[in-house]
């Protein structure tokens, strides 16, 4: 979404990957083309593919030659996830064009990836890897992102902080605004318990609350996030997935917000996000992007207690 905005001011026209039947039914069309993807495959290397990403990668090969040669660019900027995009941006890096990335993620850290498209978690980091070095320029999301993209050995690896997107933005400021006058009750614990890293940070939590907190109170919101409600202590209020209206007055009325992630790639971008809320967050353990210098206000802590000292 970022990238997009950007590239809207920029006056840049972005394409998605298309659906799989679009694709193919160009990729047919261009016999020839999936051929000529056929040479970039085996110079990745054949053997870091499963069968369905040689074949999607083959066909989104044909989508990507059409559309190139459709509008020419003198500048390609790829938003690199799990996926085709990964798919995509190997393709560029093995035909020699000069592109740019934007990583979401340093996408072999981020833990119980799923492997559609490479034969291993090795595989994945090669061709991940293959990709930062041909890059001409790489834009990271965290200081811990490009330390690592550095060590793979890219050069010419900058941090683009994230930043919400305009009407996100006027929306938190709004909050900011709302927290002036609120009555401010509950602890406000956020996440998707979509996100690995972050279900076991919050199965954590919960369990650190039950111990040495048993008499303060939590809201625990996010998608996701009901499938503890069965389990989490009696002072945590389990909201599960909510409105942004109803997300709006938890972040009005809290206290604080409240983080403990295990350590992986990328950024919490909700610490952003609720730093520009006005909302005083805190950061429980070792996540090292805690110490990120887009995170102005965030504070580390290393017990609950903290949260409570007048």
């Amino acid at each position: 979404m970022q990238l997009h905005s950007l590239a809207k001011q920029a006056s840049k026209r972005t394409i998605n990957p298309p659906p799989n039947n679009v694709a193919l039914r160009q990729a047919i069309i261009r016999v020839p083309l999936v051929f000529k993807y056929f040479q970039y495959i085996l110079k990745i290397g054949l053997r870091h593919f499963t069968l369905r990403g040689f074949i999607v990668t083959l066909i989104e090969g044909a989508w990507l030659d059409h559309k190139l040669q459709e509008s020419p660019h003198s500048e390609i900027s790829i938003e690199l996830a799990s996926g085709k995009t990964m798919l995509l941006a190997a393709l560029l890096a093995a035909s020699g064009r000069e592109y740019i990335v934007f990583p979401q993620n340093v996408e072999f850290l981020v833990p119980s990836q799923a492997q559609k498209y490479f034969s291993s978690p090795a595989s994945e980091y090669h061709v991940e890897r293959y990709i930062y070095t041909k890059a001409l320029r790489i834009f990271a999301i965290s200081e811990f992102d490009a330390a690592v993209i550095k060590c793979l050995g890219a050069s010419n690896v900058s941090v683009l902080p994230y930043s919400p997107v305009e009407g996100y933005r006027e929306e938190l400021l709004m909050i900011s605004a709302m927290r002036t006058y609120t009555v401010k009750r509950d602890i406000l614990i956020l996440g998707s318990a979509g996100n690995i890293p972050t279900k076991k940070g919050i199965k954590s939590l919960l369990s650190l609350i039950r111990s040495s907190c048993p008499s303060k109170e939590f809201v625990l919101a996010g998608y996701g996030t009901d499938v503890f409600r069965d389990d989490a202590p009696q002072n945590v209020h389990v909201l599960g997935a909510v409105s942004s209206e109803s997300l709006c007055q938890l972040m009005a009325s809290c206290k604080a917000v409240l983080v403990y992630q295990p350590q992986t790639s990328g950024i919490l971008t909700r610490l952003i996000d609720a730093e520009l809320a006005g909302i005083p967050t805190y950061v429980l353990g070792e996540y090292l992007q805690a110490n990120d210098s887009s995170l102005k206000t965030t504070k580390r802590i290393y017990s609950l207690d903290e949260l409570f000292v007048e």
